[in-house]
């Protein structure tokens, strides 16, 4: 924009004449040493994703924890789930797991229906 243009354009719009200094065309205010930066996009210096970043120690793999409850009656989710609690804890004191919370173990129930009582039995499987 030349001077001329930005006259004209101050006419139209009235702007303070702090507004009008800092936005001449080739604008550099040395009372200040503050130049207008430019409205064209700049190149980034370095793609963030170019290196890898260097990590930790390699990380132990969580364990999976599969109960697999063989019911006559099938038992609904609130019974089926409260009854992993007792065995993961027995799990965590008898130092097989880690821990027993989510962050430290994936966690697996299922049920299967079984036509007699007798056969009723819950397997537990640690899948490292």
């Amino acid at each position: 924009m030349s001077p001329a243009d930005f006259k004209k354009l101050q006419e139209k719009f009235p702007i303070g004449p702090g507004v009008a200094r800092l936005n001449l065309p080739n604008n550099d205010n040395t009372k200040t040493g503050t130049k207008l930066p430019s409205a064209e996009p700049e190149r980034a210096q370095a793609n963030a994703l170019d290196a890898a970043v260097p990590g930790k120690t390699e990380g132990v793999r969580r364990p999976a924890i599969r109960f697999t409850l063989y019911r006559f009656c099938l038992l609904d989710r609130d019974n089926y789930a409260g009854s992993a609690k007792d065995l993961l804890d027995g799990l965590r004191h008898a130092a097989l797991i880690p821990g027993d919370s989510e962050a430290e173990i994936d966690l697996e129930i299922e049920q299967v229906q079984i036509p007699r009582w007798e056969k009723a039995k819950t397997v537990i499987e640690i899948i490292w």
